[in-house]
Parts: C-alpha cells; structure tokens; sequence
C-alpha cells in the first residue's frame, strides 16, 4: 500500500494515469528536478510546492480520499473534486491527472532516471494496481547498472540540512583522514564548510550528506566542488562556506610581534597570546565575513578565491589580558579587513569602532 513520503525515506510511491486515446500512461516525475515547483491539487484550487512536498501531498490526499465542493462553471452548479491530482506539466491550463493506473514504488536515488514508460510497464508486469519497479520491471543484474550508470543523481537535488549535519558528525567520528578513504574524496583545496568553530572538506561533506538523504553517496567524480555547485547549495541550507582554510589565511595584527607596517615607516607591537582557529572560525560562521568598518566583501571584490577571506579583531585587546581566557566568538570577535585592522592598531593603539567609523567620516566631510 501507499505510504506518505518523510525525510529520510529511501523509496517513493509515484502515482500512474492510464493511458488515453491520444496519449500514453503519465506519471508524476520529477522532471525539472527536486527543488523545481509542481502544481497539484484540487483543479479549483491549485497548490504549488517543490517535487517531494507536492508527491506527499498527493499521497496523503489519496490515502484519505480528499475531496470537496466547488462551484464552478461560471457560478452555475456545485461539483465535488478530487485532491490527489497532479498537472502534468508546467502550464496551469496542462492536464490534470490522477493515479488512475497505479502506485509504483521507486527508489528515491533512481527517481532522475526513471520514466513514465518504465512504471507503465512495471505496473502491466505486476498485473497489480501496486507494485515495486525493481521487482517487477529489472533484473538484479540490471538494477546494479542503473544504480552505477544510467540513473546517475543529481546533486543539485540535495536539501536536507539535517543529512549534512550528519556526515559533519561522521566526520568528527571517524576522523578527517578515515572520513575522507571511506567515501573517496581528497583534502579540500579551496573550499571549506564552517559549523560550530571546526571547519570541514566542503566536497566530502556534500558527497556523504547526499547519502544521508538519498541512500547513495555521491562520488567525487560525479560533482564538481567549486564556486558554482556545492557552495550555493550549503549556503542555501544556512552553512557557511569560505574558500581557503583558516591556517592558511595571513596572520592578524595582533598575532604578531614587531610586525612592519606601512612599508617599515611604523611598527606595531603587541604580546602573543594563544588563540583558537576555532574561535575564529565561530566568529566568521555567526558575524560572516564583511568587513564591520568599511563592509568590504573580498569575495565580491577579488572573486571567489577570496570568499570568507578576512581579519578577527578581539574587541578586548588581548594584550590587556594576563592569561589564557576563553573568548566567546559572538561578543569579543568581529571580521575586519586588513586596513581597518591596521588602523585599529596603528601606533601601537587599539582604538575603538567608533573612533575608527568618526574619524573616517569626518575625512570624508572635510574633502
């Protein structure tokens, strides 16, 4: 029997119509993709949602038989209407259908690949208004290669926020190094996922996350893990993404002594105190990374190679502390860019913000 698709099911019921005299048996495909908006419902009240929300919904509505009164034909008569309906197509005036041939149960991974002439004759096979298409349409032999070849996922279908948190907690589990050999992918070389202080390989994270969500991990060479794919789509779940790794971004003024500034004509001279890259991760993860001073974005001016580039300030000058402390990232860090940060500390001072935004804005007036 039918079941109503939940986060973290592997397969899908897809509802069949039967065939016409003008058209064959149509089913309920994802065919823009997961994320990609379907109309459904009552053919007088037509809702719109992406691909699985939308099949949820069928479900649900047919499993309980939804229906309602209408009045329709110009005001004219009252006719009742069923819910568990699909356009099968992207225009509102496309047609309206229904699971009137049957139910197919189809692995969620395989959806992309899967056609309407495939369940039609998954369902013919069965002889049964309910059936599962590996079953009762490919051999075992020719389920393993539609797995492995021909229905390859796509992974612009990932949504599930909670997926990737759950291969962020593999991957503090088994390790960075064990982490990466069991799912294939090597060391990140630009791109970084931040949560909670740590910072992770963007791409090895994606691929296992994939996983999470779809019973099939990604891998690495079925996805590019650059600028345009896997960044947009972790932002869009509310991660942040910065494209180099926190140990390998120039050291803070504040980090350094008798550091050169301004071409040797000034030096800043501060004491060095131990600091955690993971405060300084926390720090961009909840502020971002524009500038507090002047909203600079290197990712925006310089191109992604940039993104996530930027200074932490301690708004406590931590030459004023006399032992190690714990900082708290939200209310004793801020992102800088490397001039604001300089002419925080130029002198051998640590001004405040608002000497810095004054200053600056009275040179601006006096030009």
């Amino acid at each position: 029997m039918v079941n109503v698709y939940k986060e973290g099911d592997l397969y899908l019921w897809v509802p069949v119509a039967k065939e016409t005299v003008k058209y064959p048996a149509r089913s309920f495909l994802p065919f823009n993709g997961l994320n990609e908006t379907y109309l459904h419902g009552y053919k007088a009240q037509i809702s719109e949602s992406n691909y699985l929300g939308a099949l949820s919904d069928i479900q649900s509505a047919y499993l309980k038989n939804e229906s309602n009164i209408f009045r329709v034909n110009n005001d004219t008569e009252d006719k009742r209407q069923y819910k568990a309906k699909w356009r099968h197509g992207r225009l509102k005036n496309a047609p309206l259908l229904g699971p009137t041939k049957g139910w197919v149960k189809v692995e969620l991974a395989a959806i992309n690949g899967v056609s309407d002439k495939d369940l039609a004759k998954a369902l013919e096979k069965s002889g049964n208004k309910y059936c599962e298409l590996a079953k009762y349409y490919l051999s075992p032999e020719e389920q393993e290669l539609e797995r492995t070849v021909s229905h390859k996922p796509n992974y612009k279908d990932l949504t599930s926020r909670n997926a990737v948190i759950k291969a962020i907690d593999e991957f503090d589990s088994l390790g960075r190094k064990e982490f990466l050999s069991k799912y294939g992918f090597g060391k990140s070389r630009q791109f970084f996922l931040v949560y909670e202080g740590e910072q992770y390989d963007s791409k090895a994270i994606f691929g296992a996350a994939f996983g999470y969500q779809f019973g099939r991990h990604l891998q690495s060479d079925e996805f590019s893990g650059g600028n345009d794919t896997v960044r947009p789509i972790l932002e869009k779940l509310k991660f942040t993404v910065i494209a180099n790794s926190v140990d390998d971004t120039i050291s803070l003024a504040e980090e350094t002594t008798d550091k050169m500034w301004e071409g040797a004509k000034r030096t800043i001279t501060v004491n060095l105190y131990e600091r955690s890259n993971k405060a300084r991760l926390a720090c961009i993860e909840h502020h971002g990374s524009r500038c507090k001073v002047c909203s600079i974005d290197f990712g925006e001016v310089y191109g992604h190679e940039f993104h996530g580039f930027i200074h932490v300030h301690h708004l406590t000058p931590v030459s004023e502390v006399n032992s190690r402390y714990e900082v708290d990232p939200k209310n004793d860090l801020i992102p800088l860019c490397p001039n604001c940060h300089a002419v925080i500390h130029y002198g051998g001072k640590t001004r405040t913000l608002e000497e810095i935004n004054h200053n600056g804005l009275r040179k601006m007036l006096s030009e």
